[in-house]
């Protein structure tokens, strides 16, 4: 599986779960705390790069634990969960280093993609505050991403 391969499976499971994922979006919005100053929406690729990942929301200001506790409820807006039977939703996996790719960089920038549609589809317009797509640790090549309120 070449890298457009995987971004192509990537994409398909984030399009199943995107009717969910702007749900909470939108409840994110409407919960965001005045003190609340960016809407974070950060990648977390697995850091042995095979495959899993999560999107989680975060709020940024001051006291931010008191900002995101707000949101808790629908900070993750994916999730791939290792089962008896391999990762749930079925993403691809690879053995660390095998994949003649970076896993990580096409992870985050297929969910980049991804996480720009779902903000012009739930918070742009609604959103008192701008929003902010990240990868953690650097990785991805298109991201960061400014998001307008």
């Amino acid at each position: 599986m070449d890298a457009s391969a995987y971004a192509a499976a990537l994409r398909t499971q984030l399009d199943r779960v995107a009717d969910a994922a702007a749900a909470k979006l939108e409840r994110i919005v409407a919960a965001a705390p005045d003190a609340a100053e960016e809407l974070q929406l950060l990648v977390h690729p697995d850091q042995d790069g095979e495959g899993g990942f999560s999107i989680v929301a975060t709020l940024a200001g001051p006291d931010a634990f008191v900002l995101n506790r707000a949101i808790e409820a629908d900070r993750t807006l994916f999730e791939v969960v290792h089962g008896a039977q391999g990762p749930i939703p079925a993403v691809p996996m690879f053995a660390p280093g095998r994949a003649g790719f970076e896993v990580r960089d096409a992870i985050v920038d297929t969910a980049s993609g991804w996480l720009v549609e779902l903000w012009d589809r739930a918070a742009r317009g609604r959103s008192p505050i701008p929003g902010y797509v990240a990868g953690i640790d650097g990785w991805g090549t298109v991201a960061p991403v400014e998001l307008d309120a």
